[in-house]
């Protein structure tokens, strides 16, 4: 996928920046700024999940895990997030059935 063009990738690397000193408010309202068209980029999904799970809200983390996956299966963070997030809500029989959805997806390398 195209990589963010200034002033998005200048957002994306603001609101990743709030993340690491522990602001998820402010991050959030970085990723806001982002053109909404943009908003789906594995980039800056994988910085609205990190918002949400520091924000401890894993009902959205589930959906934005489960937009990762579906947009882009192939990229294992989106995975990793979506069993992180059903953990946190203790849906663990949802984990269980994950490896049967790996691997009946034609997109996911099988190595994984």
């Amino acid at each position: 996928m195209k990589s963010l063009e200034p002033p998005d990738s200048h957002y994306l690397i603001a609101a990743d920046g709030w993340l690491g000193l522990g602001n998820w408010q402010e991050a959030q309202s970085e990723i806001e700024k982002i053109t909404s068209e943009l908003r789906m980029h594995p980039d800056v999904q994988e910085v609205r999940w990190q918002i949400q799970a520091k924000a401890k809200n894993w009902e959205e983390a589930i959906c934005v895990a489960r937009e990762i996956t579906q947009r882009t299966p192939e990229l294992p963070f989106g995975w990793v997030h979506l069993a992180y997030s059903l953990h946190e809500l203790r849906h663990n029989a949802d984990i269980r059935i994950m490896p049967r959805r790996l691997a009946s997806s034609p997109e996911v390398d099988p190595i994984l």
